[in-house]
């Protein structure tokens, strides 16, 4: 069974180290349904990577072996996504982001100045009820 692939390219290190980041012995992406899981750990139930091993036999394409240290992974879109999975989900997501940066761009400024206006509106509100406070003290 083919695996989904989002981009044939890997993700820049800028967006693989923007994503916040935790590390497991094995992790669904969620983004493609491959499994990835850690070999050299004692904290592994008995019989867990064997069963691994075993379903990485028939199915190399959705479970994958790391050997370099623990599954890194961080949630995007909601989703567990393991930063080095080879269907570069990241890479996609990156691009998608690139590609709208002018709207995005636009939207945070926009935005930001919305919340810079409340925060504002909820200042002035506070020293005149703070003012009216000390009148009738």
């Amino acid at each position: 069974m083919r695996m989904k692939v989002f981009s044939k390219r890997q993700p820049s290190d800028t967006i693989k180290e923007l994503v916040p980041e935790s590390g497991s012995l094995v992790v669904d992406c969620q983004q493609c349904g491959r499994i990835h899981y850690y070999d050299d750990s004692p904290d592994m139930e008995p019989g867990e990577l064997d069963d691994l091993e075993r379903k990485r036999a028939v199915n190399p394409d959705k479970y994958i072996c790391h050997s370099d240290g623990y599954v890194s992974w961080g949630t995007v879109d909601g989703k567990q996504t393991v930063i080095n999975c080879p269907c570069h989900f990241l890479r996609a997501f990156e691009d998608t982001i690139w590609a709208h940066r002018e709207l995005i761009s636009a939207y945070l400024m926009a935005r930001a100045q919305a919340d810079l206006d409340a925060a504002r509106e909820t200042a002035t509100a506070a020293k005149t009820a703070r003012a009216a406070v000390v009148k009738t003290i």
